[in-house]
């Protein structure tokens, strides 16, 4: 599923579009002319400053770069990065481009999230506070195994928390956590 069929019924499908195609090198500059207009109009609704000259001339000059063979500029990532260099100069090209970075790539994170919370968040579960289920939450989405949980560092840390843990820490110096055979480094 592409970013327009999950964005599809509101106007943010049609200025991430835009934003991709003004900072695509492949795409001809006459293309984007509606593009940045797009784009121009959603800066300014968002309480933006920027003028659409300045977007203009910095796609004039990337393409006059992407035309002359200069390897300066061949993926969008370069030119977003020239955008955010010269801001000086475009400054509507550089904050165009710093949306192009915070937007979403894919949903998938934040849809893994909403399904472990409902694993998590049960009718059994259902006086949990919101603490709890965000300390679980974290638990569960971290994805290490307990074999790469580094028992000997929290071991540490906990002991640290109070003073008279102090004792605890010696006692345990060379003993084994939880029986899973990871020995304190002190």
């Amino acid at each position: 599923m592409s970013m327009y069929d999950r964005f599809v019924d509101n106007d943010y499908a049609e200025v991430l579009t835009a934003l991709g195609n003004i900072f695509n090198p492949t795409v001809p500059i006459s293309d984007k002319v509606s593009d940045i207009d797009i784009v121009s109009e959603y800066l300014g609704s968002v309480g933006s400053d920027s003028a659409v000259d300045g977007t203009d001339l910095f796609l004039t000059c990337m393409h006059s770069l992407v035309d002359s063979g200069s390897k300066v500029v061949r993926s969008s990532r370069d030119a977003v990065s020239i955008a955010l260099k010269i801001k000086d100069l475009y400054p509507a090209a550089a904050e165009s481009a710093e949306k192009v970075l915070v937007a979403p790539v894919s949903t998938v994170d934040s849809e893994r999230g909403f399904s472990t919370h409902t694993l998590i968040k049960t009718c059994l579960r259902s006086v949990m506070t919101v603490g709890r289920l965000d300390k679980l939450l974290r638990f569960s989405l971290d994805s290490r195994t307990v074999d790469e949980f580094p028992f000997g560092k929290a071991f540490k840390q906990w002991a640290s928390v109070k003073s008279r843990r102090v004792l605890l820490l010696c006692l345990f110096h060379s003993a084994t956590i939880l029986g899973h055979g990871y020995l304190l480094d002190v």
